[in-house]
């Protein structure tokens, strides 16, 4: 009986002491975006929007485009994002911009970039944000620009 009583007092405290299971987070939160629509003409800008990103201006937000030509020309293409304080009145000016990204004809570019705090001190007082403009500088017959895909990172919290 003693022996019994010892077993479930060892039992019972080794169910308290041990931590609780639990799944692993990961803390970043990846998402497809679908832009308004896929084509920018050859050397024009085109309003080409995504749905809304609400930003966590102290953390930052990221985006990843990946885009090719129709012919082979490799001037740059510009990703150009609109914000909004309430995810239904947006900016025109579009404060923030992917810079430069060399096109690479007919293959396609994969290329990433960030706007955080540090590097982007306004997006502290912003509380969302999606693409807005894509500007192709390409001028060859037929280098109109696909975008093929377009994804947001942010912390998962």
């Amino acid at each position: 009986m003693k022996s019994l009583f010892t077993l479930i007092i060892l039992t019972l405290f080794a169910a308290l002491a041990s931590p609780p299971a639990h799944a692993q987070e990961n803390p970043f939160k990846v998402t497809a975006l679908t832009p308004s629509t896929n084509s920018v003409s050859t050397n024009s800008t085109a309003t080409v929007t995504t749905p809304a990103i609400q930003v966590r201006g102290s953390e930052g937000i990221g985006f990843v485009a990946k885009f090719k030509l129709g012919a082979a020309d490799t001037n740059n293409v510009v990703f150009k994002y609109d914000v909004s304080a309430d995810g239904t009145t947006w900016t025109t000016t579009q404060p923030y911009s992917s810079g430069n990204i060399p096109a690479n004809g007919t293959n396609s570019v994969v290329q990433f970039f960030t706007f955080t705090p540090t590097t982007s001190p306004p997006l502290r007082n912003v509380k969302y944000i999606r693409l807005g403009t894509v500007q192709n500088a390409n001028t060859a017959t037929n280098a109109a620009l696909t975008i093929e895909s377009i994804w947001s990172t942010s912390y998962n919290r």
